[in-house]
């Protein structure tokens, strides 16, 4: 990822040699990526995924939450129609979307999460989505400042604004402004920390 859409500070200290040298290995690697984990081999995978939690009558609501190539597919499970469908959805720095198209089949709540620098989901695109969301309330997009593609997940925790935006996308995954008095279950607050960890995990890792 670093060399796909490297962060603002890593990209000023990359020689014009070094871009070119990442430029050459994105093109290697992406594309068989991309072919491997097609819609038509990957769709069907999470469909079935989502009918076996269904198939659990203990399962009473059930959420997607989709990073990049992920958030996608998030997204197309809140579509009208859907089947199997989720009852929400959040997408951060979602990729690969058509819109309008994609964004204006949501039927069900769904959050985005995107950065205001995302080489993925750029501005222009970002207004539309905004345009559609005035007529869909159950459904928010959020802009992070000064934030590139892969923030949630990837970045510098030394970096204050970097790190305020990471765990503000967290926050939003699990506690959500739907929920009632502002006052999250212990449920929801478990949840919040166990994605927390996950993420400063991913983050220490440097994807």
């Amino acid at each position: 990822m670093q060399k796909l859409i490297p962060t603002k500070e890593q990209a000023a200290k990359k020689s014009l040699v070094e871009k070119a040298a990442d430029t050459a290995s994105i093109g290697a690697t992406m594309g068989p990526w991309f072919v491997k984990h097609r819609e038509a081999v990957s769709l069907p995978l999470i469909q079935k995924f989502i009918q076996h939690l269904r198939s659990d009558p203990a399962h009473k609501k059930i959420g997607a939450v989709g990073f990049c190539w992920g958030g996608r597919y998030a997204i197309l499970l809140t579509h009208e129609g859907a089947d199997p469908y989720v009852d929400a959805a959040v997408a951060c720095h979602p990729s690969s979307l058509s819109i309008p198209s994609e964004i204006e089949k949501i039927a069900r709540p769904v959050d985005i999460e995107v950065g205001d620098s995302d080489d993925m989901l750029k501005m222009p695109d970002v207004e539309k989505i905004q345009a559609i969301f005035m007529n869909k309330p159950q459904c928010e997009i959020e802009i992070h400042p000064d934030q590139v593609h892969g923030f949630a997940v990837r970045g510098d925790l030394s970096k204050e604004h970097d790190k305020k935006a990471k765990e503000k996308a967290a926050e939003r995954v699990c506690l959500p402004r739907s929920i009632a008095n502002d006052r999250p279950s212990n449920s929801s607050r478990n949840t919040f920390r166990r994605i927390r960890s996950i993420l400063d995990c991913l983050w220490q890792g440097g994807i």
